[in-house]
């Protein structure tokens, strides 16, 4: 699978992109990426463009060692234990897996995996080939032992169909020729490097990805990336920018391609709206390609995607997208758009196959600097401007001390609260504040105790955030269940908990849990922490 997209770079040198890129892969939050400047090409492997990058979660040491398995499984849930018993005994780690349940009659189970007895040894590169050869030899070793041990004449755990083309063999493996190559092409950069900076900038380097952010695994601005910037002069930093990065689940690894400051005025984002009418064909056979030809032999396609809105016999809809460079010589970028629009406007009236007839189109282009950067920033503002607190904790001073401790456990498991204490700086106005934080938050935790229920403040807290339809988890204190509804029967329409420092583990789970329901039922990702 190949998965594609935009990413963006800010001052600080972190890389901001689309969770849905990275975590296809089932690359998460937390997980460590190791990187090397990328190649410009295999017939000119010392050129370097500092640019470009390639990622992979597998360490650099394994990538010589490391090859692929798809493997057909009748059972995964039995099968998958005593399989990865089986490649510990043979000395082979699990660098990268996944399962599911095939749409077919079996499971599949997806390995990349690296063999621990080659990671200390000098290998023999093939330059014809692109993979090491003792890594080849080990990897159809490791098939027939497998087909052997878990196939019709082993343990039966492979599902094979003699009879279907597609499940004859009930195992895949190849060598990670991408990484292979990588490993040799970067080792001879080391070895021919002929000063200490140099050697640097040739090793590889970790990074870290988290919550939407590549970021350096040391917690400081990326070295690496933050190469482009370099300059002395000030006014002439490359950052922000932005960049594309493309993914590549068979070879398991991420190509980045930062597009330096200079260049963005020559970047556009093109978007070609189009609809079908009056005919029973359901596809816009020939359209990408027809449009693509149109444009100009110099101008250079970053990325393309289409998205399809409507499809019916008689009407269709939706639209392409690319991300397009083009020569310097259209430095004037309102005459290029209108050169564009011209030409597409053009196009609908004349020139079009007749397999298009049917078909009308409209364009929109933007530049991509400074308006996408623009755009950005406009809804990183908005983000941070409208991003909830997890919890808003409502209680009388004289418990603070059993409020502390519900902030510190809910922080503790990652989660954002706003306590007056905390939030209050010099200058503030406390009424101002505590109606922010209740807009701000997506639940209260009220601490009802004696002190708190003749609070006038946390009578008021708590009121607006029924009002608002905030969900309330009423943690009551030195009193129980009964007489704390008795007290206050408007707490009924509240989740009553008992204030206990063993229950509180449980109810930062129960917030985890809302959370996630929070954000699974918007389109927002949290990029920033």
């Amino acid at each position: 699978m190949r998965t594609s997209g935009i990413i963006y770079v800010n001052s600080d040198g972190v890389i901001q992109l689309h969770k849905n890129i990275i975590e296809s892969q089932t690359v998460f939050d937390g997980s460590i990426l190791f990187g090397i400047y990328y190649p410009r090409s295999k017939s000119d492997d010392e050129s370097i463009e500092k640019t470009d990058f390639m990622i992979t979660p597998i360490p650099f040491k394994h990538w010589k060692c490391t090859g692929r398995l798809i493997m057909k499984l009748e059972k995964q849930s039995t099968s998958i234990p005593i399989i990865t018993e089986f490649l510990k005994q043979n000395g082979i780690s699990i660098a990268h897996s996944v399962s599911n349940r095939s749409a077919h009659r079996y499971s599949t189970w997806d390995l990349h995996i690296s063999f621990d007895s080659l990671i200390n040894k000098e290998l023999t590169y093939l330059d014809n080939k692109s993979y090491y050869e003792e890594t080849y030899f080990e990897m159809g070793k490791l098939s027939k032992l497998l087909v052997n041990e878990f196939g019709d004449k082993g343990k039966k755990l492979l599902w094979v169909d003699k009879k279907d083309i597609d499940l004859i063999n009930p195992l895949i493996s190849s060598v990670n020729t991408g990484l292979h190559f990588f490993h040799n092409i970067t080792n001879k950069r080391i070895e021919n490097a002929k000063d200490l900076d140099t050697q640097t900038l040739y090793k590889p380097f970790s990074l870290r990805y988290t919550n939407g952010n590549i970021v350096s695994n040391s917690g400081k601005k990326i070295g690496n990336i933050l190469a482009i910037a370099d300059k002395r002069d000030e006014n002439q930093r490359q950052l922000p920018t932005i960049g594309f990065i493309e993914s590549e689940s068979h070879y398991l690894n991420y190509r980045i391609r930062i597009i330096p400051r200079e260049k963005l005025t020559f970047i556009y984002k093109i978007s070609i709206y189009y609809e079908r009418k009056g005919t029973s064909s359901s596809t816009t056979r020939g359209l990408l390609n027809f449009l693509m030809n149109q444009l100009n032999s110099s101008v250079k396609v970053w990325m393309s995607y289409n998205q399809l809105y409507e499809c019916r016999d008689n009407y269709g809809s939706g639209r392409i997208n690319m991300f397009i460079e083009t020569p310097k010589n259209f430095n004037d970028q309102i005459s290029f758009m209108e050169h564009f629009k011209n030409l597409i406007v053009r196009l609908n009236k004349e020139n079009k196959p007749k397999e298009l007839e049917h078909i009308q189109f409209w364009p929109k282009i933007l530049p991509v600097y400074p308006n996408y950067i623009r755009k950005h920033f406009k809804d990183q503002r908005e983000y941070l401007k409208n991003r909830k607190k997890d919890v808003f904790i409502s209680y009388s001073s004289r418990d603070d001390k059993h409020a502390e401790r519900i902030r510190k456990k809910l922080e503790e498991n990652g989660l954002s609260v706003f306590k007056a204490d905390k939030e209050m700086k010099s200058g503030d106005l406390f009424n101002e504040k505590i109606r922010i934080g209740l807009n701000n938050c997506r639940e209260v935790c009220l601490l009802y105790s004696k002190s708190s229920k003749n609070s006038s403040y946390v009578t008021t807290e708590w009121g607006a955030a029924w009002f608002m339809g905030k969900k309330i988890i009423t943690m009551y204190l030195d009193m129980t269940e009964d007489d704390a509804l008795q007290s206050d029967q408007r707490l009924t329409q509240t989740q009553m908990m008992r204030f206990d420092v063993d229950n509180l583990p449980f109810y930062c789970e129960e917030v985890m849990q809302r959370r996630l329901e929070y954000y699974l039922n918007t389109d927002k990702y949290e990029y920033y922490n």
